[in-house]
């Protein structure tokens, strides 16, 4: 567990091996941007095969997760869920690397067998 932000360069250095980190961190978005860094090189030196990472967030916090995400990944596909037919449409077809979704909506695109979560590189509970 990473409980200061000191701590984050080696929070983001074990992310980035593949490992789990806990984080407690202030609710925000930009106290974790080393550690969504880190998830975007990860994610960027493997194929890109679809969906391969999640963030669950509040429907309140989703747009500011959503600009913390799309900066610190440059070369991931990011996607809000905020519309479900639209964010159907891009998972179906392969165009989003990372999804900023609630719980709520998760649930819905799992049940309808929209979000594979199987097939996940990484969560993050934020």
């Amino acid at each position: 567990m990473f409980a200061s932000p000191a701590d984050l360069a080696e929070a983001a250095v074990t992310a980035e091996r593949g490992h789990n980190v806990v984080a407690a961190l202030p609710p925000c978005a930009a106290g974790a941007l080393p550690i969504l860094a880190a998830l975007g090189r990860r994610l960027a030196a493997a194929p890109s095969t679809g969906l391969r990472a999640l963030i669950l967030t509040s429907p309140d916090t989703s747009a500011d997760w959503t600009e913390a995400a799309t900066r610190t990944m440059p070369s991931c596909r990011v996607r809000s869920a905020g519309n479900l037919l639209r964010t159907t449409r891009h998972l179906r077809a392969n165009l989003a690397d990372v999804l900023v979704v609630s719980p709520a909506e998760a649930r819905q695109l799992v049940e309808r067998s929209v979000l594979k979560t199987d097939q996940l590189a990484a969560v993050v509970l934020a």
